[in-house]
């Protein structure tokens, strides 16, 4: 097992000097104005508040290359979601929905094509479902993300994919 030190003595720090010179490439937004490449974001709310209903819409714009309220995917991509807790026919009665109307603009086509669930339920009971917590589990889904060329992953929810206890 690594000690902190040597965990630390492996991630890149820059000073503030470094920071300020450094250039970046313009980033795309995939939910305007407020998801960019390479961002991470979190939804957090009570139980039965619609998180999933929201995490949904917001795949199906990004798929589609269609607007939820004010958002708006500027382009159609590739789209995963990780469901540890819905069953299949849920999530697809869910996706006619949101489709048919709260999603404006998309293409039912780029969304089909776009869209991926790996859903717990739809596994066989006896088979291990993706765990966070394993470096195993992430390396395979790094492995997904890099081969399927995903640009959006959405994990509903984290509490449901991170199932080693203490970690």
């Amino acid at each position: 097992m690594l000690t902190s030190c040597e965990v630390l003595d492996g991630l890149e720090t820059i000073s503030a000097a470094e920071l300020i010179s450094r250039p970046f490439p313009p980033r795309e937004s995939i939910v305007e104005p407020w998801l960019r490449q390479e961002e991470t974001a979190l939804i957090w709310a009570a139980t039965g508040v619609g998180k999933t209903m929201l995490t949904l819409s917001l795949a199906i714009a990004v798929a589609g290359g269609g607007s939820l309220w004010e958002w708006r995917a500027p382009k159609p991509r590739k789209v995963w979601i990780i469901g540890g807790e819905m069953h299949l026919q849920d999530l697809q009665d869910r996706i006619r929905l949101l489709g048919s109307g709260a999603v404006k603009g998309h293409g039912w086509a780029l969304v089909g094509a776009n869209l991926q669930i790996t859903a717990r339920q739809s596994q066989d009971p006896d088979s291990e479902f993706c765990d966070i917590t394993r470096m195993e589990h992430q390396d395979a889904n790094l492995e997904k993300w890099k081969r399927d060329r995903i640009e959006l992953l959405i994990i509903d929810n984290l509490s449901t994919v991170a199932d080693r206890v203490g970690f």
